[in-house]
């Protein structure tokens, strides 16, 4: 919903590119607040949050993560939080921001909760609306290998995704626009 910019990182001898919006107000406030997307989702889906908080005056910058939305998808790369996190602030670097208050939805929960343990002295504020990863998995799922996660991936379709979204995101009842995240 907004101009793309990209950063060009090298991650674990692959070079990749990662996408971002950088949402700048008409009148700004001097904040900054930072998007974190859930796993099935893209930085995309933050685009009506984003207008509001420009609105308001904040500066808002929506990250793409490696592997998602319009940024590269490598095919070789081990993925942690750590790694996002990192290159999550490699964005803020290029844009010298210091300070951001970070929300975080879903696996961005995840995410941003990583970040702020990482980078405490960078964040202001830490937002969770209905983030995963505070619980205790093995509890609910399995430990599973990589491959175990990869293959459980191949298998997802349109509907078994639709289904994940309309249980997990929006209460059984859904809308047409939701459709375009499943798409």
């Amino acid at each position: 919903p907004f101009p793309e910019h990209y950063i060009s990182l090298d991650i674990q001898g692959e070079k990749v590119k990662m996408e971002y919006m950088d949402v700048r107000p008409d009148y700004p406030n001097g904040q900054t607040v930072m998007l974190l997307h859930g796993k099935t989702f893209c930085g995309a889906y933050w685009g009506q949050t984003a207008t509001d908080l420009a609105k308001a005056g904040y500066r808002v910058i929506i990250p793409d993560q490696i592997a998602f939305g319009n940024s590269s998808k490598p095919e070789r790369i081990q993925y942690s939080f750590h790694l996002l996190a990192n290159n999550t602030k490699a964005i803020l670097d290029s844009l010298n921001i210091d300070k951001v208050s970070v929300v975080g939805h879903s696996m961005g929960g995840m995410l941003a909760t990583r970040f702020t343990l990482m980078f405490p002295d960078r964040v202001e504020k830490l937002i969770l609306p209905n983030p995963i990863g505070l619980e205790d998995w093995k509890l609910y799922i399995p430990y599973a290998t990589v491959e175990d996660w990869y293959k459980e991936e191949l298998k997802q379709t349109y509907q078994s995704m639709k289904s994940y979204q309309l249980q997990s995101y929006y209460d059984n009842q859904w809308k047409p626009e939701y459709e375009q995240w499943v798409k």
